[in-house]
């Protein structure tokens, strides 16, 4: 109930409670790092650990994964507002009625919030001592994902 599930529960009450005019960027930043945040986090400790990392040595791959995924969470909202579904592959304009960081500061803020994430995670992997290209590689195929409004995006 503090990780994913409590986030599901979470996003589903802002949605039929909180309404947008009560909604919070942090309160939705926290929902995304028990969402979005906890699958990239889970998913980064197993390749970690798969890679021999333990103990305090997995902190800069949470970190990592953490920023990761609520760059992802944000792009992904961007998609959803802008984009066409010819253009994202998928059914876009779910989240007019939810809470995102994209209705609550505007796209452009939500983009420099992305493009922030996703140096931060740049960042956390410079303390290991490790070749990192498989992971830039991750980082650069979440970037490029289709969306009219990733044109910011670096």
């Amino acid at each position: 109930m503090k990780g994913l599930i409590g986030g599901q529960e979470q996003d589903l009450a802002a949605d039929k409670t909180a309404g947008l005019e009560n909604a919070d960027s942090r309160h939705v930043t926290h929902i995304h790092e028990l969402k979005t945040g906890a699958l990239f986090v889970a998913a980064g400790e197993a390749g970690g650990v798969v890679a021999g990392l333990e103990g305090d040595q997995l902190l800069p791959i949470r970190q990592f994964a953490a920023r990761l995924g609520l760059a992802y969470q944000t792009l992904d909202d961007l998609i959803d507002a802008q984009a066409t579904s010819e253009s994202a592959g998928k059914d876009v304009h779910q989240d007019v009625d939810k809470p995102t960081l994209v209705r609550l500061l505007g796209s452009e803020m939500a983009a420099d919030y992305a493009n922030n994430m996703i140096a931060a995670a740049m960042d956390a992997l410079q303390h290991l001592d490790r070749d990192m290209r498989p992971l830039q590689s991750l980082v650069e195929s979440v970037i490029a994902r289709p969306a009219a409004s990733r044109r910011r995006i670096n």
